[in-house]
């Protein structure tokens, strides 16, 4: 329990809730395509640290790698921020 991992993973998943509400609010204000983007990007790392907090816990059991759900999370960010800086409004 004292590992730091589940520090970081709490710290991330403040961190992300808090960023997730601001840029909501941001983008319900301004209507700029690059806050959803970046918004959804923000619910992916929320979604990605409370899956690795749950597994680390025990709480749900996961049949594959931790490793594989990180990288296909990074992935998908990837794509998120072409769509939205290259091809975005």
């Amino acid at each position: 329990m004292n590992d730091p991992y589940y520090y970081l993973s709490g710290i991330a998943i403040v961190l992300s809730i808090f960023l997730l509400i601001v840029g909501m609010k941001a983008y319900k204000k301004s209507k700029i395509k690059l806050l959803l983007f970046l918004n959804i990007t923000f619910l992916i790392i929320l979604i990605d640290s409370l899956l690795a907090l749950f597994v680390g816990f025990n709480i749900i059991p996961v049949p594959y790698s931790m490793s594989d759900l990180f990288l296909a999370s990074e992935i998908v960010v990837m794509i998120l921020f072409y769509v939205g800086v290259v091809r975005g409004n």
